[in-house]
């Protein structure tokens, strides 16, 4: 699992390229969640390519981008929606099998909690 703070297209570029260099022979499971002002749709179309899977989600802040927003601009073929991001982080661990990784990114905001989740969950 890697959690990245790649919150806008430039960021979603480097974890791409970074994930292609350090992870080559691997697939991707994303979960993001952006904040409404930020290009999420862009940074979505950066994530489409490389993508096994996209689980979209949302969390309590005013700023954040509603599931069902990024859901309907995401075009990858693969993605769900959960809106309880700990049950989407849950989800995309149990699918995550041998040469996958998740990866979880977007808003910075969004990975504290995560980050503090996964420490309380691991614990």
């Amino acid at each position: 699992m890697i959690i990245d703070g790649a919150h806008n297209p430039a960021g979603i570029d480097v974890l791409k390229e970074t994930l292609k260099v350090h992870y080559p022979d691997y697939k991707y499971r994303f979960v993001f969640s952006s904040f409404k002002d930020k290009n999420y749709s862009e940074m979505l179309h950066g994530l489409e390519t490389e993508a096994m899977e996209i689980i979209i989600t949302e969390f309590g802040h005013e700023r954040a981008a509603d599931a069902r927003t990024l859901y309907e601009k995401c075009s990858q073929p693969n993605k769900s929606i959960n809106k309880d991001w700990q049950a989407a982080i849950t989800e995309g661990r149990r699918k995550t099998g041998d040469k996958e990784i998740l990866v979880i990114t977007g808003s910075l905001h969004f990975l504290s909690l995560v980050r503090e989740f996964l420490i309380r969950e691991d614990a």
